[in-house]
């Protein structure tokens, strides 16, 4: 069967991402002699994003661009972090009479200034050293063959990173490299005892391919280690601006196989793109998988409460309210107090619903059509 390119190029992009990855680090003495060599690691590291969905829709940064405003930047989720490990700065570099080491760097770009940034502050110190200020990279002129959209994502997209990464001195790259080496071989004369006693290790490498089958649909397949028995979701979208996410499948069983294969009939599948995700992952205990936090609701896996207003996501969810909105039907009261209260958070205050603060044991309500009513003393 003919490999479909939209669907190989719709796999490179997030095809073989499975979220909940566990970190693997690996000594690899990176040295650098100067600031330069820093932000050029940092553009290099830009180019190779894919385009990252925004959190804000483009029609309205199209909007506020037009105004010449940038209010978009602010949005919680515009920055996109990214970790780069740790560097070790040449002790006969000019740079390094000058910094105290170790320090932790951050590079990024003030699209409000148009400049690039890159920053450090020092173990001990709360003082903010500027090492590089640059301007940023102009924007491509707009190619009218493509949509604004498609244009602002991929112009947009790497100026939304935040690279991060620590510098130590070159003499620290020998005993990094000392102390890995002991703990290799500290991990590697344990491993039958740590296998006895220990649950199997979270696999996490899975692998999603993509077919034509000839008929205008394409065939999806997953593969996965023999030794992860988790339960698989495969998520698709046809949009990567919006990154309107939707499940394809759920719910798959990875006990006793090694792959599992589907007949993708969706109408759009000239953009298409895939992702896997391991369902029995859930980092913040709110009854939402990892994977379905990162794509379906875009909130925080590490956060049970991701807007902050005393219901978690998994409930907010289950009630039909947006767990990233601490007021989800803009009534003045945070969805928690609606909650606790046992009032119709969607009602919006409005429909002879009864939305009340409480106030010495009587009760105001927020619609202008009732009075004030007792409930009885806390």
């Amino acid at each position: 069967m003919k490999k479909s390119l939209i669907g190989v190029v719709g796999i490179s992009l997030l095809g073989v991402l499975a979220f909940g990855a566990v970190k693997t680090y690996v000594v690899d003495p990176k040295t650098i002699s100067s600031a330069s060599e820093l932000l050029s690691i940092f553009f290099e590291a830009r180019k190779s994003l894919p385009p990252l969905p925004s959190p804000v829709s483009y029609e309205e940064v199209i909007n506020q661009l037009a105004e010449e405003r940038m209010d978009f930047v602010a949005h919680k989720t515009w920055a996109y972090m990214h970790e780069a490990g740790t560097y070790y700065l040449s002790d006969k570099s000019k740079l390094a009479r000058e910094l105290k080491l170790p320090m932790h760097l951050v590079a990024y770009e003030d699209l409000l200034s148009g400049t690039v940034m890159l920053v450090g502050t020092s173990d001990g110190s709360d003082e903010l050293q500027i090492l590089a200020k640059v301007a940023a990279p102009d924007f491509s002129p707009y190619d009218e063959k493509v949509s604004l959209e498609s244009y602002l994502m991929w112009e947009l997209g790497p100026r939304r990173m935040i690279w991060t990464a620590t510098l130590k001195s070159e003499a620290d790259a020998w005993a990094d490299l000392a102390k890995a080496e002991e703990a290799s071989a500290a991990a590697l004369s344990a491993a039958p005892m740590m296998m006895a006693m220990s649950a199997p290790a979270v696999v996490t490498n899975i692998q999603l391919t993509i077919e034509s089958t000839g008929n205008g649909t394409v065939e999806v397949e997953a593969y996965w280690p023999v030794d992860f028995t988790n339960r698989l979701e495969i998520y698709a979208t046809s949009d990567l601006v919006t990154a309107d996410w939707q499940i394809a499948q759920t719910e798959i069983n990875t006990t006793g196989g090694s792959s599992y294969a589907w007949e993708d009939t969706n109408a759009n599948l000239t953009q298409r793109m895939y992702a896997a995700g391991n369902m029995d992952i859930d980092t913040d205990g709110d009854g939402i998988p990892d994977a379905r936090e990162k794509y379906l609701y875009k909130t925080d896996p590490d956060l049970a409460d991701t807007d902050g207003d005393g219901v978690d996501d998994g409930t907010e969810i289950a009630n039909g309210t947006d767990p990233l909105q601490a007021d989800s039907d803009g009534d003045g009261l945070h969805d928690g107090i609606e909650d606790a209260l046992a009032t119709s958070i969607q009602a919006n205050g409005s429909g002879g619903v009864l939305i009340v603060v409480p106030n010495n044991g009587w009760y105001h309500a927020t619609t202008p059509d009732l009075s004030l009513v007792y409930l009885g003393d806390e």
